[in-house]
């Protein structure tokens, strides 16, 4: 295992530093701002925004939120295809599978469920995914249940750092998010002394779960720190690496969403996403525009969103990307474009997806035919077509199968179990049997 350095990640430290330093009244009008992102379609959990001294006021444990009975099926289905995985000699893959179910029950506001699936994990991955139940907790305002899960998601992280056949950056994801919740709860103390272990090269490599809790700082910038914190994240994103560009980026689009109102503010932020001067790759540079088009349009302003989108597209058009890469984008853009009103244009888009697809189905890789299907369908159900949803979850279900061995079958028809939870697709009694059958049949060969 590679040493740990005593200086910390940049963007956690300034984290810390910026949620401990702020005063009372800093903190709550940041924390009132709070981005929800329409990525999907999906309406945002509904995240209380307390005071500063709220924040650490307990308000009792949380509790599932009502959900419809099928979207908790779904869930269990997911998990129970996860779990299905032999840890031997599955256990990575096998608490990958799992954490994502986790993070699923989370969004869609079901705690007591995420907690029990993540004292399963078997892995470090155990520690992450109790860090973000505790995250959820102390956002919640069930300060005894984040205390709790803080406890042993850190027991876990130091597990891994005295173990010499773990990775440092295992740790270094469960203190990233111990540390976005410490400082949440005003512990600067303890923040700053988790913070102080990060190896700053684990941000180095892409990773979207390291992204999202490292974007978190921008909840308390203020229009006062904000030059500032422009300036350090623009020679992080002209000269780090691409995960620590992302990373950057990331901070700059919440950022774009909290001070949208300001224009001048909203357009000196875009220039940080929109800059060409990043060693971004192609796919993660067009990912960020396309979060602008989004934030856009969570703002009403489908005007903006079209332009952004026009940009993206254009990029993509010109970009070394492969095709099935590209291909990916289609879906995406489709819900912006339906989303800015542009109905027509959005269906039109998706079926010349789908055409391309089907032209050069033979092309893509077997285990990577459902990854490609399953946002079609997510399409579709955003713009209420149902049936045409269903028709394409049938098939990103049945393209799912084609691969002869349980572990890709696995994961794909967990996924694809999540992605109709989270889209509020109540599949038919046939395809629910269907799914069932699938993974109640995950076994030899993996």
């Amino acid at each position: 295992m590679k040493m740990f350095p005593s200086s910390s990640c940049w963007i956690l430290t300034s984290m810390v530093l910026v949620g401990a330093g702020c005063s009372s009244d800093v903190v709550a009008a940041a924390t009132q701002q709070q981005p929800k992102p329409v990525a999907t379609g999906e309406p945002a959990p509904a995240v209380p925004a307390p005071h500063a001294e709220d924040s650490r006021r307990e308000l009792g444990p949380v509790v599932d939120a009502p959900i419809d009975p099928y979207r908790r099926d779904l869930l269990h289905l997911a998990y129970q295809a996860a779990a299905a995985l032999p840890v031997d000699p599955h256990a990575k893959s096998r608490a990958s599978a799992q954490e994502l179910v986790v993070l699923a029950c989370l969004d869609l506001e079901q705690p007591t469920l995420a907690l029990k699936f993540a004292e399963e994990i078997g892995n470090w991955r155990r520690g992450t995914a109790l860090a973000d139940c505790a995250h959820y907790c102390a956002l919640h305002g069930d300060l005894d249940g984040a205390a709790r899960h803080l406890a042993a998601a850190e027991k876990i992280a130091g597990e891994i750092r005295l173990d010499a056949d773990q990775q440092a950056w295992r740790y270094d994801s469960i203190v990233m998010k111990l540390a976005r919740t410490h400082a949440w709860l005003g512990d600067r103390q303890k923040a700053e002394q988790l913070a102080a272990v990060v190896d700053q090269t684990s941000g180095q490599a892409f990773d979207g779960g390291w992204a999202a809790s490292v974007a978190s700082r921008a909840d308390l910038v203020t229009a006062d720190t904000l030059d500032a914190e422009l300036s350090q994240l623009d020679g992080i994103i002209a000269s780090a690496t691409s995960g620590e560009a992302y990373n950057a980026v990331s901070v700059c689009t919440r950022l774009f969403d909290r001070f949208y109102a300001d224009a001048e503010q909203r357009e000196k932020i875009a220039r940080r996403v929109r800059t060409r001067d990043s060693k971004l790759p192609p796919d993660l540079f067009t990912s960020g525009l396309m979060e602008l088009a989004r934030i856009a349009i969570k703002h009403d302003d489908k005007a903006a969103a079209k332009d952004l989108l026009a940009e993206a597209r254009h990029f993509l058009s010109v970009s070394e990307l492969t095709k099935e890469f590209r291909l990916g984008f289609t879906p995406l853009m489709a819900i912006v474009r339906f989303q800015a009103g542009d109905v027509g244009a959005a269906q039109g888009e998706l079926e010349a997806g789908l055409e391309v697809y089907q032209n050069e189905r033979e092309t893509y890789r077997g285990t990577k035919r459902a990854k490609i299907l399953r946002p079609f369908a997510e399409a579709y159900q955003v713009m209420g077509d149902t049936q045409r949803a269903g028709d394409l979850y049938e098939l990103v279900v049945e393209e799912g199968m084609e691969n002869p061995n349980s572990r890709p079958r696995a994961h794909d028809i967990s996924e694809t179990c999540l992605s109709m939870a989270r889209h509020r697709f109540a599949p038919d009694q046939k395809l629910l049997a269907r799914i069932r059958e699938i993974v109640g049949g995950l076994g030899d060969p993996w």
